[in-house]
């Protein structure tokens, strides 16, 4: 059986980098070892086309850029664990159709969390 860890909803800016092509997003929730990532785009969603050419898949690792509230930035490194595929869809408009923004979430297992992140998640719980 899994164990289950407890997960703190936060909204963070954050951008995925795998290789040498960087996906702004954000940080939807995280824990002490793992977080939730999304990425959305209203154009056809660059991430989940590397998802198709298979360069962003469970197991491969990223880096993560992140920018906490008070202005401190630091570097992980995650491995991402599952991931899901984007949902949109198409908003009729007066000047004719726009996409809704697509989403693809990643789940992600953060390697060795640095100081800065164990700190930051200390002061949450």
């Amino acid at each position: 059986m899994r164990k289950l860890k407890k997960r703190i909803d936060i909204n963070l800016n954050a951008r995925i980098i795998s290789n040498n092509r960087s996906y702004s997003g954000y940080i939807e929730n995280i824990s002490e070892y793992g977080l939730k990532w999304y990425h959305y785009s209203t154009v056809k969603n660059s991430l989940y086309n590397n998802v198709t050419e298979k360069s962003i898949l469970p197991g491969t690792k990223v880096k993560l850029e992140c920018k906490l509230p008070s202005g401190e930035k630091f570097d992980m490194f995650c491995k991402v664990k599952w991931l899901r595929r984007p949902f949109g869809g198409h908003i009729k408009t007066s000047v004719g159709i726009d996409p809704q923004p697509e989403y693809t979430t990643l789940g992600m297992e953060i390697l060795n969390p640095p100081a800065t992140y164990k700190k930051f998640f200390e002061t949450l719980v």
